[in-house]
């Protein structure tokens, strides 16, 4: 499954660039000038984010007045700022949560409404993500005569247990976002979407494999098994035009 989602995003990600290149002649023909075409940016917000906390820079190219082409590429950072709040008693450099990783973007961008200090726009987006990650997750207990390395209380139906997660994402979005302008090079976006993504999960150090997992409502749940999962991306870019 995850071969074949690869290719997808491959092969759209190969169509894309031939897509724009055909929007770009067509707004050549029209004669558009394009004011500061290309743009590079971050997002300061996943430095914070608690399940892929990474440092991560893209770059934009308009193809044309209304056409815009976006790669963004992260690093995975091993903690998160919210990991040392919930972890803070061990201190910094023992904060046993723990990512490594990366993930990559591209996306296509059309804009929905132009103003001289701000645009709207809509933007189907791709995405891949890959995170090894020491987390915390609360399991349902599936057999009450299985015998826990731990003392379980009489009538207990969960526990909370620490273990190592492999996890690999491959999904689409659709975003909605403003870019407001500011000067003429700088500029901050914010967008909000919704998408879906499919993840395959390697866990290790789990006691019982038969106990599931419930996590965040049972949606977002970092550690539930191989299985299609809802995506919001919420963000924040700031940029250079140029």
């Amino acid at each position: 499954m995850k071969n074949k989602l690869l290719m997808i995003v491959l092969f759209v990600g190969a169509i894309v660039p031939f897509y724009g290149q055909d929007a770009m002649e067509k707004d050549k023909k029209q004669k558009e000038k394009i004011d500061r075409p290309n743009a590079i940016f971050v997002a300061p917000l996943n430095l914070i984010n608690p399940e892929n906390p990474n440092f991560q820079i893209g770059y934009e190219r308009f193809l044309s007045k209304n056409w815009a082409l976006q790669i963004e590429g992260g690093i995975i950072i091993n903690h998160g700022l919210v990991n040392y709040f919930l972890d803070w008693v061990n201190g910094i450099k023992n904060c046993p949560f723990t990512n490594k990783g990366f993930r990559v973007k591209g996306s296509v961008k059309y804009i929905l409404i132009h103003k001289r200090k701000m645009k709207l726009y809509v933007s189907p987006e791709l995405f891949y993500a890959r995170n090894k990650s020491g987390i915390v997750s609360d399991f349902l207990i599936s057999d009450p005569d299985f015998e826990y390395p731990w003392t379980v209380s009489e009538g207990a139906t969960s526990y909370s247990h620490f273990f190592y997660n492999d996890e690999e994402k491959v999904g689409m979005n659709i975003k909605v976002g403003i870019k407001l302008l500011f000067g003429k090079s700088f500029f901050m976006e914010p967008h909000l979407g919704v998408g879906l993504a499919h993840r395959n999960v390697i866990q290790t150090d789990v006691v019982n494999p038969e106990d599931k997992s419930f996590g965040l409502f049972g949606i977002l749940d970092k550690a539930a098994p191989n299985k299609w999962a809802p995506t919001i991306p919420l963000n924040i870019n700031m940029g250079f035009r140029f």
